[in-house]
């Protein structure tokens, strides 16, 4: 999480494409959902963050909680326009905001200096979908990445599902150059981190025994996928070392 603190906070000195892929329940969208956009309006008032999540509801959840973390913090030093009582939608008193979406939706009349991608896709079947990964990627192409304003930074965090997912088409488009940070639930080799190969990513929350448990209990496709991003479809064959966990 130190990691990716630093590098949300490269946007304050230049744009920013960063992807994020870690696994489920390991803090990736807590900071990137909602301490991010914090942290983002207490150093830049003026701007306009837009925050999109697999469902509408999700979404908005976040808006709602930053909103919150504000109003109940006056110390930060943010201070929110008086109408701000939407959940979905407010504005500081400068002229910047957030705006929470479900992919997919329209986000016409809005622009953002900060686009935030959280977990497009709501579930395994979703991901499975080549339709539902498809109509995701459309939407970032023809509606996601038009609201960008110039300079904009953009921050995508997921858990991998495919080899055809949002992240994978992202780093093959050649159109942005991305900050891939990929940090699996076992080290590889190269780790980001400098673990050694096999070394849990939060050994005080998800060991080494945890994790063979979930391996066991979740199956090898969504374990190489979701908790080692490193996805395995069905029939295709790992493509990439996985360490073993005994």
């Amino acid at each position: 999480l130190d990691l990716l603190s630093r590098e949300c906070s490269n946007v304050a000195d230049r744009p920013v494409r960063l992807i994020v892929s870690m696994p489920p329940r390991h803090g990736k969208s807590l900071l990137m959902a909602h301490w991010f956009p914090i942290w983002y309006l207490a150093n830049f008032p003026d701007r306009r963050i837009i925050l999109a999540s697999h469902t509408h509801t999700f979404a908005v959840k976040w808006g709602r909680d930053v909103r919150n973390t504000i109003q109940a913090n006056p110390g930060i030093g943010i201070r929110l326009s008086g109408d701000s009582e939407a959940k979905g939608e407010w504005e500081t008193e400068q002229g910047g905001g957030m705006v929470a979406v479900g992919a997919g939706e329209a986000v016409l009349g809005r622009g953002a200096h900060l686009l935030l991608l959280d977990d497009p896709y709501a579930s395994g079947i979703e991901a499975a979908s080549p339709t539902v990964r498809q109509n995701v990627w459309d939407w970032w192409q023809s509606t996601a990445r038009t609201r960008l304003e110039p300079g904009a930074s953009v921050g995508v965090d997921m858990s991998r599902w495919d080899t055809d997912d949002l992240v994978a088409r992202m780093l093959q488009d050649g159109t942005a150059q991305w900050r891939y940070i990929e940090l699996p639930a076992l080290a590889g080799r190269a780790d980001p981190l400098g673990r050694q190969e096999g070394e849990p990513l939060w050994p005080g929350r998800y060991g080494v025994s945890a994790l063979a448990a979930t391996r066991r209990d979740v199956g090898e496709d969504v374990w190489a996928a979701q908790y080692q991003q490193r996805p395995n479809p069905q029939g295709r064959g790992y493509y990439f070392d996985i360490p073993t966990v005994q």
